[in-house]
């Protein structure tokens, strides 16, 4: 019973090596064919960029979400918050209505 379990067990490991290995192929794999068709497209004009951004923080490389600015303008009528003046008053202009003047009474 103890000689079946054991040699299960060595089976799993080498499987789990053999799968380990496959992986890294695919990786190497992958690698080259996208190096491959970056120079492709950089030929064509055209530049190929990653879609994922963990890879890219693990590199060091900032991406687009790392570089967001804070959203620190509040709009009064709601709990709506915007990191540029102009989109505030674009929101305000089409949520909440234009901006009425008050009109000084004249003598």
């Amino acid at each position: 019973m103890a000689e079946i379990l054991i040699s299960s067990l060595k089976k799993l490991v080498r499987d789990k090596h053999a799968l380990e290995e496959r992986a890294r192929q695919a990786a190497a794999v992958e690698r080259r064919l996208i190096t491959h068709w970056s120079q492709v497209l950089a030929r064509a004009g055209y530049r190929l960029l990653p879609v994922g951004g963990d890879h890219l923080q693990a590199a060091g490389r900032k991406t687009r979400q790392g570089r967001a600015r804070v959203k620190r303008l509040r709009c009064p009528k709601c709990d709506r918050r915007f990191a540029y003046a102009l989109h505030m008053a674009r929101h305000m202009s089409a949520t909440h209505g234009p901006k009425r003047h008050r009109s000084a009474k004249r003598k």
